[in-house]
Formats: C-alpha cells, structure tokens, sequence
C-alpha cells in the first residue's frame, strides 16, 4: 500500500522523477491520498491508471491549556484582537502576505496585533517588512512554540491566518478548526477540503494581502460570526480529521 502525503509527488518534478513516481505507483496494490489535489497528482503521474482513495492525514485533537491561553492573550494580545500566522516563515506559507494584509487590519483595529509563531529563512525579512509599514510594535515574532502549546495559539488567537501560495493538504489549517479557530486561508492544493467557505473558514486567493486583510477584518468585525465559524470547524475536525478518523478509514 503507497500512502502519499504530497512532498512526494509534487517534489522533484523533472520527468525522469516522474517517471519513477508513476511506476512505483502504478504498482502499488493499493494507494492512499491525503487531499483531492495530491489524488489528482496521482492521477496525473500514472495517467489516470490509479484512482487513490482519499484518506486525509490525521491531526492531534485535545483541550487547550485555559492558563497557558489566558498568558498568550495576556502577552501578545495585550487587550486587543490577536491574529496569529503559525508555521514556517517562509515566503511561499505567505508571511510576507499576512505582514502586508495586517498593516491594512491596523488601520481599522488599532489595538490588534500579529504573532508569527516560529521560524524560518524570511524571520528577518518579516522585522524589515514590519519596521517599513511602522508597524514594528504590534508585529511580534516569538519563535517555534513547543508543540503541545499549539492548540493553545490557535485558541487565544481571534484570526488565524494560513496564507500558504500551495499546501498539498494543509494540516496547520487542521489544528486551528480543530481548535476552534476562526480560519482565514487561501483557496490552494488540499486547503479547500477542509475549509468550506464562510461556514468552517474563509478562503482567498494566494499572494493577495487585500483580499486577505478583508477577510480578517471581516471576522474581527462580527464576533459571533467568528464564533460559529470556529465551532463548526471544530465540530468537522473531530468528525473527519482526527487521528481517529484517520485510523478508521485505514482498516
């Protein structure tokens, strides 16, 4: 049985790759794909020989810590909105987009702020992109959290922002709906499987900070509508994402 993720069939794309790709999987007595894009690359690499089954990759699902939450707002919400950017600081997870679309929700919530939560090749070219919109106070960069904290980011957050350009599934996306998060992502790879647009998250186009600062300002506008976003995703989560879930679909 071939499990694909997506780094493995979207990496290394020269054809003689894909070639060795599409026999190996043409020859797997069955195969498994963790979003609706990484089946269509399947699809595509074995000439529509194998129809994977789609099984998505399951996420950890547990309660947050009310206290370490209360200090994470206390910190870096500071009494205003929190909207947080949780993964790799790389340009292609859309950093630089969140930065840009935040200076733009400033403007409307004067006391919201940014965590860009861990750390990557564009950690400094996020403090140079902040200090240049002025907006170096209310941007902060706390590093990589431990990972059991992570629940608790996306709890205290009032916004969580995935502005990936590509995700072949999209699992931070995942644990923020699975911790109630109101989720603003873009419309790329695996992401819309799990965000249903306007009802478990917000979807926009890749590389559009506008687009994206509205969707925010959007929620951070209309609580209660961010609140029944975040409890339906979370509701979806449990049902389709977990572990559980996951493992279930497997036997």
């Amino acid at each position: 049985v071939a499990t694909v993720h997506g780094s493995d069939v979207f990496g290394l794309q020269a054809k003689p790759f894909a070639i060795i790709k599409g026999w190996a999987l043409r020859r797997a007595s069955a195969v498994t794909a963790n979003s609706t894009a990484t089946k269509a690359k399947v699809s595509a690499l074995t000439r529509s020989r194998v129809d994977a089954e789609l099984i998505p990759m399951g996420v950890d699902i547990r309660a947050p810590d009310p206290d370490a939450v209360q200090r994470i707002q206390a910190r870096f919400g500071e009494g205003g909105p929190l909207v947080v950017f949780l993964g790799r600081v790389v340009e292609e997870k859309g950093v630089l987009d969140a930065v840009r679309a935040f200076a733009t929700v400033r403007e409307q919530f004067p006391t919201a702020r940014l965590s860009v939560v861990g750390r990557g090749i564009d950690s400094d070219t996020v403090s140079q992109l902040a200090a240049s919109l002025g907006r170096t106070e209310s941007i902060d960069q706390p590093g990589w959290t431990d990972p059991a904290d992570v629940v608790n980011w996306f709890t205290a957050a009032d916004v969580v922002v995935a502005p990936s350009w590509f995700e072949a599934q999209g699992l931070s996306v995942m644990e923020a709906q699975a911790a109630g998060a109101a989720v603003v992502a873009t419309e790329v790879g695996g992401i819309p499987d799990a965000v249903e647009d306007g009802r478990t998250g917000i979807l926009v186009q890749p590389r559009d900070p506008e687009a994206l600062a509205a969707a925010v300002i959007s929620l951070l506008d209309d609580p209660a509508r961010a609140a029944e976003i975040g409890r339906r995703a979370a509701e979806q989560a449990t049902q389709r994402f977990s572990r559980q879930a996951t493992a279930m679909a497997f036997d």
